[in-house]
């Protein structure tokens, strides 16, 4: 098992709205997948799983919120609230990862559905 403390930044538009985090968090290789574990603003623990085709984020609230990003696939799920929970949706529009020793540059294009309504998003992620 491979653990390094690495630099991550994390931003997401939303409806030409952006937010960004810089953040430390955590590497770590565990045979043949590779994870990054942070912290959020609201200090929840966010957990990536990088495949060759495929993203996997699950934030840790009660319960854990799990999405999966594959480019031309939907995934369905619940999303917590502090008023419970809500059923979304996204379909992967374009997933790009670039990898380079313990570095990545990490670029989704989606659509998330909530109660009909399509919005469009993108999430960048870099890990140095």
């Amino acid at each position: 098992m491979v653990e390094r403390v690495v630099n991550i930044e994390v931003k997401g538009i939303d409806a030409g709205q952006t937010t960004e985090l810089k953040t430390t968090g955590k590497y770590i290789k565990k045979n043949d997948s590779e994870y990054i574990e942070y912290l959020d603003d609201d200090k929840v623990k966010n957990y990536i799983k990088i495949e060759k085709d495929s993203i996997y984020l699950t934030k840790y609230t009660n319960p854990p919120t799990n999405m999966i990003f594959k480019e031309k696939q939907k995934y369905d799920f619940k999303y917590q609230t502090p008023c419970g929970s809500m059923d979304m949706s996204i379909l992967t529009k374009e997933l790009k990862v670039k990898q380079q020793a313990y570095d990545y540059d990490i670029s989704i294009k989606y659509d998330m559905t909530v109660s009909a309504e399509i919005m469009e998003k993108e999430l960048t992620i870099v890990v140095r």
